[in-house]
């Protein structure tokens, strides 16, 4: 699943290509995908003007004209593609590229179509429909619009039908559907590259815990968008083994990790992102990122500040790349 950089790429490279375009119309091939209901869709995205592009954690935020806001998840095999007056992905591709969606668009495993007034289409492409888009108001909705509150009881119900009642992505009560409120549920902690994740935050978070300290890094509701590749070379930086406890941390390791954590995922965002998989960037090409990782899927090779062989280990249910040398 791509991680922060790897999104935060996609969000910048989509907001090149679509803000300030009109949708035009809307195909839904798989309803899983976007299960919100038909007139909800008509009346708040049809006719809508994209005017920002955002990001929270590992979810797109599109903010249309309407002040209602399409999020959209890749999960593990989403991709967008953003293409005018051709149906090869030439132009934006942005997320995972399996084999499987090359060629012509749409395919069969396109899900969602956006054609815009101009005649750009922008493709949802996912192979394991695992990934979605929904909508979401950016205020509280006027109940008195009847139209627009039978269609949010659809919604909400639908969503519910699909994803479970007891789900993180499950629609909030009618008076409750905001954006706001669906990122609150889904409690989040704060972005590690923003101005609330400090070192005190991390200290904090730190010392009430004693799982590893890896599986802190990875746990969404402590810090947001961190994931194995960020993960393990932070540790690797911070010189911390990635099975020590978090609260047995000593003030000085917090700090290189908080600094660690940072440094990759700016390096991330800089080069692109990773493609160790099917991840590509917004250009469809790969990302760089892999060419400057020193522990990560490196299981066997030599570290490159010591010659250790890098090893890899299950903690927390999540593999880990170290060097069990420079690593402590």
């Amino acid at each position: 699943m791509p991680e922060l950089p790897e999104v935060e790429t996609v969000k910048r490279g989509l907001a090149r290509k679509i803000v300030g375009k009109t949708v035009a119309d809307v195909e839904i091939r798989h309803p899983k995908s976007f299960a919100d209901d038909a007139g909800l869709i008509r009346q708040v995205l049809i006719e809508a003007r994209v005017v920002a592009i955002a990001r929270r954690a590992k979810i797109l935020l599109i903010e249309l004209s309407t002040n209602w806001t399409l999020a959209v998840h890749l999960k593990m095999t989403g991709q967008l593609v953003v293409i005018q007056n051709s149906a090869k992905p030439d132009g934006f591709v942005g997320g995972h590229s399996e084999k499987v969606y090359e060629g012509e668009l749409p395919n069969k495993h396109t899900q969602v179509i956006f054609t815009f007034s101009d005649k750009t289409k922008l493709y949802f492409n996912d192979l394991r429909k695992f990934g979605w888009l929904r909508l979401f108001p950016r205020e509280i909705v006027d109940q008195t619009d009847q139209r627009l509150t039978r269609s949010l009881r659809t919604s909400s119900e639908v969503n519910e039908h699909l994803l479970g009642g007891g789900c993180c992505e499950t629609r909030q009560s009618l008076d409750n559907q905001t954006l706001e409120s669906f990122l609150e549920s889904l409690q989040l902690g704060p972005e590690p590259l923003s101005a609330d994740f400090t070192e005190d935050y991390l200290s904090k978070l730190s010392q009430k815990r004693s799982i590893p300290i890896k599986q802190l890094l990875l746990e969404q509701k402590g810090i947001s968008g961190i994931g194995n590749i960020y993960a393990d070379e932070a540790l690797f930086r911070s010189k911390i083994a990635p099975r020590r406890r978090a609260n047995g941390l000593k003030r000085k390791e917090i700090e290189e990790l908080y600094s660690a954590i940072r440094e990759v995922l700016e390096l991330g965002i800089k080069h692109g992102g990773t493609s160790k998989n099917t991840y590509r960037n917004v250009e469809g090409t790969k990302g760089k990122m892999q060419d400057h990782l020193k522990v990560y899927q490196r299981t066997g090779k030599p570290c490159i500040v010591c010659a250790t062989p890098i090893e890899r280990i299950k903690t927390g249910g999540r593999s880990a790349h170290f060097c069990p040398t420079c690593q402590k």
